[in-house]
């Protein structure tokens, strides 16, 4: 009995294969019939761009005061 479960499982030890599939999706839905959400998402981009650039000059400022 024991030769019989020894000689079974070597011939489904090759029968075994590792699988892994991986879908990483990132989705950004919009509802272009909601007109208020579109608009605070213009109006933040909007805000960010002036901050980021107000931020830029300020560094580029401070960069020809120190030179």
């Amino acid at each position: 009995m024991i030769p019989e479960k020894k000689e079974s499982a070597e011939k489904r030890s090759g029968e075994y294969k590792n699988e892994v599939k991986v879908h990483n999706s990132f989705q950004i839905n919009v509802n272009f019939g909601d007109s208020l959400n579109l608009l605070a998402l213009a109006g933040g981009i909007y805000f960010a761009v002036e901050i980021a650039r107000k931020a830029k000059e300020r560094k580029k400022r401070i960069g020809e005061a120190t030179a």
